[in-house]
C-alpha cells in the first residue's frame, strides 16, 4: 500500500468511517489502528530470507490490536483454517505467554571497520563478548556440557563391551577404520575434481554448442541457447529447456557438434523449440563413452595394506568378533558425536570475538585493513551502511559505477539492496548492454568476495538480485507509476519501499563516490525521488 493511502486508511479507521481493514502483517505492525476483532488469514510470513510460520511473539503482536481501549472489554482474534497448520500448532501460538529472546546480532563489515577505527583489537573483542548475543550463546553451553557428560558415560560402557581377550580390539578397529577413511577421502577428492572439471567445461560452452546429457530423463542431445554465470540454458530433443549445473555431469562436458541458434526468438516460443529440436534430431552423433570411475591407485594400495595388517591382528581370529564389532561401531559413532559436541562447546565461548577475527581476516585479504588500521578502502566502507556494503565499495574501487547515466546507476545499485519475496524469483533480463556488462562485473566481484569469505568461514554478502533494476530504470527515466507497476508486477507499497532503500544507499554513494560517481549518484537520487516515492506525509 502506498504511504499516502496507508495514512488515509489509518485516519478513516480511527474515526470510525471505515469498519474493516484487510492488511498484510507488515502493514498491521506499522500502523496505529486498534480494532474490536483481528482476523489472521495466513500464519505464514516472509522473514526476508524464507517463508516461515509466525512465532508466538509475532502472533501476539498481531492479535494484541484486538480490543479498543475504553470501548471494548474483550478483543477477538480469528484465525482462518489452514490445512497445512495443525490445530495444536495454532493453539500453541495463542496460549504461549513467555517468549524467548533471541539475538540476530553479528559483526558486519561496516561494524567491524568502525570498531577498528575506534578501538584496539582487545577492546573490540571485549565489547562484542559483552553483548547480549554472546550471553545467550554462553547460556546454551550448560545444556551441551550436560549432554557431553551423559555421552561420555555411554562411551565408557561401549568400550568395555567391545573388549577382547585376544588383544586390543580398539587397535584392531582403528586399522579397519583408517582403511575405510582413506577410501572415502579418495572418493571425495575424485568427486571434487570431477565437479571442478564440470564447472570449467560448462563455463566454456557457447550458444550453438551441442552436448550429450547422460542424467535420467534428460539423457540425449541438447543445444546451448545461452551461457550465463557458468550455468548454460539448453534445449533438448524433446523440446524441454532448462539451466544446467555441474551436478548434471560426471566429467567435463564437451561439444560433440555445433548448430546455428537464431539470434531472434525465445525458448518460450513453441515454434522456436520445435525447429531447434528438429535440427538436433538430424544430427548423426555418437554419444561419448561413459566415464569409468576408478579408485585412486595410491589410496587403494594404502587401504589394502592396512586391511592386511588388520587381518594379522590377534583380534581378527576372535570367535566373538561380530559382537565386538557391533559395540565398536556404536563407540565410533558416539565418539564422532562427542567430538561434534566438544567443537560446539568451544565455538559457543567467545563466539562473536572469533567471528570478528574472521571478518577482520577477510577485510585484510581484500585490502580494507592493514595491521589493525583502516586503508583508504576501509575508510570508504566505514561510511556505507547497507547489507551489501562491501560490494558497493568494491564496485567503486573497480570503476563499475563510473560514467553511467543516472538511471542506469540507480538500476545497477538496486541489485545490491533489492531482495525478491517470491519463493522462486523470476529471471530478469537487464534492458541495456552497458547495464548487463556492469552487472556481470558486479557478479564477478560478488564471487571473489564469497571465495574470500569461504576461506575464512564467513558468510555476510548475499547474492545480487537484479529483479528491481528494469523497474527502477523506467521510473528514473520518467515513466508513469501505472506503466512501471504494470510491467513489474510489484505492489505500489513494495515499489515505494524498495525505492526508499535504494535512495538511502544512493545518498551514501554520493558522499563517498568522489568526483567520478558522486554527481551521478546525486542525479540518480533526484530521478528516483519523485512522485509517490518522495511523499513525506499528510498535512493537518
Amino acid at each position: 500500500m502506498l504511504p499516502v493511502f496507508k495514512e488515509t486508511v489509518e485516519r478513516l479507521f480511527q474515526q470510525g468511517l471505515i469498519k474493516v481493514v484487510f492488511a498484510t502483517e507488515t502493514l498491521s505492525l506499522g500502523i496505529n489502528m486498534p480494532a474490536k476483532t483481528v482476523v489472521i488469514e495466513d500464519l505464514w510470513k516472509f522473514s526476508g530470507e524464507r517463508h516461515e510460520l509466525l512465532t508466538p511473539g509475532e502472533y501476539t503482536q498481531l492479535t494484541g490490536r484486538a480490543g479498543r481501549r475504553g470501548i471494548d472489554e474483550i478483543g477477538y482474534a480469528v484465525v482462518l483454517y489452514q490445512r497445512q497448520v495443525p490445530f495444536e500448532r495454532v493453539a500453541g501460538l495463542a496460549s504461549t505467554r513467555t517468549y524467548e529472546l533471541r539475538s540476530s546480532f553479528r559483526p558486519s563489515y561496516n561494524m567491524t571497520v568502525n570498531l577498528i577505527r575506534n578501538y584496539t583489537r582487545e577492546e573490540a573483542r571485549h565489547l562484542l563478548n559483552s553483548s547480549f548475543a554472546q550471553f545467550l550463546a554462553d547460556r546454551g553451553v550448560v545444556t551441551l556440557e550436560r549432554q557431553l557428560e551423559r555421552d561420555r558415560a555411554f562411551l565408557d560402557g561401549y568400550r568395555k563391551s567391545m573388549a577382547c581377550h585376544l588383544g586390543d580390539f580398539a587397535e584392531y578397529w582403528a586399522l579397519r577404520e583408517r582403511a575405510q577413511r582413506i577410501r572415502e577421502e579418495a572418493r571425495r577428492i575424485t568427486v571434487r575434481e570431477r565437479e571442478e572439471a564440470a564447472r570449467e567445461g560448462l563455463a566454456q560452452l557457447r550458444p550453438g554448442d551441442v552436448i550429450f546429457l547422460r542424467s535420467g530423463r534428460r539423457r540425449g542431445l541438447a543445444v546451448v541457447l545461452s551461457s550465463r554465470e557458468g550455468r548454460p540454458t539448453v534445449l533438448t530433443q524433446d523440446r524441454r529447456y532448462f539451466r544446467l549445473s555441474h551436478r548434471d555431469f560426471d566429467r567435463a562436458p564437451a561439444p560433440v557438434a555445433r548448430i546455428d541458434v537464431p539470434r531472434t526468438g525465445s525458448a518460450r516460443s513453441a515454434r522456436f523449440r520445435r525447429d531447434l529440436a528438429a535440427r538436433l534430431a538430424t544430427l548423426n552423433v555418437r554419444p561419448p563413452r561413459a566415464h569409468d570411475a576408478r579408485p585412486d591407485p595410491e589410496a587403494e594400495r594404502r587401504a589394502r595394506a592396512l586391511e592386511r595388517e588388520a587381518a594379522r591382528h590377534p583380534c581378527h581370529a576372535c570367535p566373538d568378533r561380530p559382537e565386538h564389532e557391533r559395540w565398536a561401531e556404536r563407540a565410533s559413532k558416539l565418539e564422532r558425536e562427542v567430538a561434534t559436541l566438544e567443537r560446539r562447546v568451544r565455538s559457543r565461548t567467545e563466539t562473536l570475538g572469533r567471528q570478528f577475527d574472521r571478518v577482520v581476516a577477510v577485510l585484510h585479504e581484500l585490502g580494507y585493513v592493514r595491521g589493525f588500521s583502516l586503508t583508504e578502502k576501509g575508510e570508504r566502507l566505514r561510511r556505507i551502511y547497507a547489507e551489501g556494503d562491501i560490494l558497493v565499495v568494491e564496485g567503486l574501487a573497480q570503476g563499475l559505477f563510473d560514467a553511467l547515466p543516472p538511471s542506469e546507476l540507480a538500476a545497477l545499485v538496486s541489485a545490491v539492496v533489492y531482495e525478491s519475496r517470491e519463493r522462486t524469483p523470476r529471471r530478469t533480463e537487464l534492458p541495456t548492454r552497458e547495464l548487463k556488462e556492469r552487472f556481470r562485473g558486479m557478479t564477478r566481484t560478488w564471487s571473489e568476495v564469497r571465495r574470500t569469505e569461504d576461506s575464512h568461514q564467513v558468510e555476510l554478502v548475499r547474492e545480487l538480485d537484479p529483479g528491481f533494476a528494469p523497474t527502477v530504470l523506467d521510473w528514473a527515466e520518467g515513466k508513469s507509476l501505472d506503466d512501471v507497476l504494470g510491467a513489474s508486477g510489484l505492489t505500489p507499497g513494495d515499489f515505494v519501499r524498495n525505492c526508499k532503500q535504494l535512495l538511502d544507499l544512493l545518498r551514501q554513494i554520493e558522499e563517498v563516490g568522489g568526483p567520478d560517481v558522486g554527481p551521478a549518484a546525486r542525479a540518480a537520487h533526484e530521478a528516483v525521488n519523485r512522485g509517490v516515492v518522495s511523499y513525506t506525509g499528510l498535512e493537518g
